[in-house]
């Protein structure tokens, strides 16, 4: 546990600046873009972390899990892989990038009520190609336990982004277009400088690439359907209540959000430093002790969080939200909850799952979320953000719970044993 806290602060302080700054600085849009144009600036963020939930979640797992199994074994095999996921990811991103085009228009009239944002759509899918290709490079570090360079690397990233846009709301007018434009240019930055240096050994050209893709894709066919509904069923009340409703209220929805997201960075921080260590872990046998005491400390934290979080809605409501803002502190009391049961099962327990059962993850989200979108329609018609704060935090307890059982099962069962039984069933 020593070692994870040591390497955690490798992480926590770039991820925190990141998440510091990334508050602050939304504080500032608020302020300059309105609620429509943060509306439309938070639908398009909304469709970019889709991407890289869908395309980007499912082969970063599958290559954390095979690339670390071959490293020491078999090296060429492990970066094989890695190469093989980016290709892989990026070619489905190019894809479905070049289906939104074709379909620009329709998409325009149908989230953003107009004609007018087809650059604004198409900048968006510039910026999923930028994250899905540097989160290959993290990847890369988190295999080979480099944490203080993923820092480095993540730190450098925020100070582009932040820098960036900061330069754009002082030189030009308030532009969602331009903001994400910022967005997607200082992810390739950082990809192609990292690439070259620090990334190096994941483009190093070894025999056996197409057998590893093969390998790849027959794995990550679970992780793809998974990640792609769980994207899915985490993005759909931005894209419900915008369909919905209108630009405003999606904007009024992303105020309150600014905060609820706190715990689910906080859980995306510790699950670089956990993820890795699951298969050595279970090939040591002592993965359970391990998850015992990881949840355990996540429960007891997510509990201390729970009652300072809503004694601080008033705080936020009374001075740190503009006053058009107002009905965003009542979203932010709603979805607390929800990201703090995100923040428990994220980490560790969901990766665990998708390591060892990638088909229940995918049986779950199938079985829960035409449940919730039909939940989402009902409470949005009437209730606009509020409702589908409530469904939105409804929706991540209840799998927070099922997810938080079954992983403790699994847990105490699973060994290095059966996990490559999984692997050699496809299943």
């Amino acid at each position: 546990m020593k070692n994870i806290a040591h390497e955690f602060l490798w992480i926590a302080f770039p991820k925190g600046f990141a998440g510091v700054g990334a508050i602050l600085l939304n504080f500032v849009i608020l302020g300059c873009l309105g609620t429509e144009a943060m509306g439309a600036y938070s639908l398009c963020m909304a469709g970019i972390l889709l991407a890289d939930g869908v395309f980007g979640s499912a082969f970063d797992v599958a290559v954390l899990k095979l690339a670390t199994l071959a490293r020491k074994s078999d090296p060429d095999k492990s970066y094989n892989l890695e190469r093989s996921a980016f290709l892989l990811k990026l070619a489905m991103v190019l894809c479905a990038s070049l289906v939104v085009f074709c379909f620009s228009r329709p998409i325009s009239l149908l989230f953003f009520h107009n004609d007018s944002s087809i650059n604004l759509i198409m900048s968006g899918c510039l910026a999923a190609v930028g994250l899905l290709s540097m989160r290959s490079i993290q990847a890369h570090l988190q295999i080979d336990q480099r944490f203080a360079e993923y820092g480095g690397l993540d730190f450098a990233h925020s100070c582009l982004r932040f820098g960036g846009i900061g330069l754009v709301l002082w030189l030009l007018p308030p532009n969602p277009t331009a903001l994400i434009l910022v967005v997607a240019s200082a992810a390739l930055i950082v990809f192609f400088v990292s690439a070259t240096t620090i990334g190096q050994k994941m483009f190093h050209s070894a025999p056996g690439l197409g057998k590893a893709s093969w390998e790849l894709t027959e794995f990550v066919r679970w992780s793809l359907l998974t990640s792609g509904i769980g994207t899915l069923g985490r993005q759909v009340d931005v894209f419900l209540l915008s369909s919905r409703t209108d630009l405003a209220e999606v904007g009024i929805f992303s105020g309150g959000m600014i905060f609820s997201v706190i715990p689910d960075m906080f859980g995306m921080y510790l699950c670089v430093i956990l993820s890795p260590r699951i298969m050595r872990y279970l090939q040591e046998g002592t993965f359970f002790q391990f998850f015992r005491r990881v949840q355990q400390a996540l429960l007891v934290g997510a509990v201390v969080a729970l009652v300072f979080g809503l004694l601080g809605v008033e705080f936020v409501r009374q001075y740190l939200l503009p006053s058009q803002y107002e009905r965003s502190a009542y979203v932010l009391a709603i979805l607390w909850p929800g990201s703090l049961a995100v923040m428990v099962s994220f980490p560790l327990a969901i990766t665990f799952i998708m390591f060892v059962r990638p088909t229940f993850l995918f049986k779950l989200e199938l079985i829960i979320l035409p449940l919730t979108v039909i939940f989402y329609l009902v409470a949005i018609d009437r209730y606009g953000a509020i409702g589908a704060a409530w469904v939105t935090t409804i929706s991540r307890l209840l799998k927070s719970i099922i997810i938080g059982v079954v992983a403790w099962r699994l847990a105490r069962n699973t060994s290095l044993t059966n996990v490559t039984d999984t692997l050699s069933d496809k299943s």
